[in-house]
Parts: C-alpha cells; structure tokens; sequence
C-alpha cells in the first residue's frame, strides 16, 4: 500500500515542474548606509523598478511634483550575462527532471539619478541574492522571497555608489573607431 502512495507522490512532483526561490544574504552587506533618507519625486513612476524602489523605503516617495528632489530611474538589469556553467547546469537539470538543484548568484545593477536644483547626480545599487531551481524548491515557495521581494531586501541594505559609467546609466559608449585624428 505504500509503494503506490509513494509513486503517485513522486508523478505528482514531476509534473508540477520546478520551482525558483530566492535567498538574502543579509550577513553579506555588512556596511551601515552611507546616505540620509530624503523625499523624493520619481518622474516615471511606470519603470519596471518603482516598485522595488517603492517597497525598499531607502527614500520617502512623494506624489508632489514640486518636490525639489527629483529621481529618475535609469536601468535595473544584469551587472552581467550569463553563459558557460550557467547553461551546463540547465542542462543538467533539464536531463534530471528538475531532482538536480540548479543555484546561481543573482547580481543586478539598479541605477538612478537625483536632480535637485539643476544639478544631477547618477547613483547605483548593486544587488546581490541567490536563486534555486529544483522540485525540491516546490515546498519552500511559501517560505522565500519572490525575485522582486529579494531585489527589494537587497536595495535596502546595499551601499548607494556614485554611478560616473555610462554603461550603468543607460547611455551608448560613444567609442571612437577609427582613433586619434593624425596631425
């Protein structure tokens, strides 16, 4: 009787597929926070990272326009991509049903700039948290962060940087190909 309870366990977790959570390493930032929490306008609200921004409370969001500190969001991404190992673990979770626990290191870059009587400056957060893939994952969903609540811990103990590479601001390198003009 308990060899078929058991196999019907077993179908059951294959076929409900894998699942994703997400671990803070809050022993990680270590750091106090090197900035005061001032009110601050978002000017695009519609950013993918508002919410994030929203819910870490790093700043007290106003919807008074005439705030004089105004925040634009400018990227929240990769700080790189991915490849190698990261697909070779797929892979291998991929020929193992999902019983193999794929874990990788999340790192993301959030960046912004704050304007405050015409000047701006660029800032940038670097985000850290884990991801782990498995069937093995399915019970522990209520007990993880969603992607977005792990990028949420993750902004409100990290160190705000100041961001003086285009890359993380959003803008294009302006590369000069063809080199040096020659007098």
């Amino acid at each position: 009787m308990k060899k078929p309870l058991l196999l019907i366990v077993f179908q059951f977790l294959f076929l409900t597929g894998c699942a994703t959570n997400y671990y803070v390493n809050e022993d990680y930032y270590t750091q106090p926070k090197n900035y005061e929490k001032i009110s601050v306008y978002v000017t695009n609200p519609d950013h993918e990272a508002y919410e994030v921004l929203k819910k870490s409370e790093i700043y007290d969001l106003t919807e008074d326009s005439a705030c004089p500190n105004k925040l634009e969001i400018q990227t929240l991404g990769p700080a790189y991509h991915r490849c190698g190992l990261y697909a070779l673990g797929v892979l291998a979770q991929a020929f193992t049903l999902g019983t193999l626990p794929l874990s990788d290191t999340e790192e993301e870059i959030i960046a912004y700039s704050i304007s405050n009587n015409g000047k701006t400056v660029s800032y940038k957060h670097d985000l850290k948290y884990k991801s782990r893939s498995s069937i093995w994952e399915i019970p522990l969903l209520p007990l993880t962060y969603t992607q977005n609540g792990a990028r949420t811990k993750t902004l409100s103990l990290s160190q705000r940087e100041i961001c003086e590479n285009p890359s993380c601001t959003g803008e294009i390198w302006d590369l000069d190909l063809e080199g040096p003009e020659q007098p």
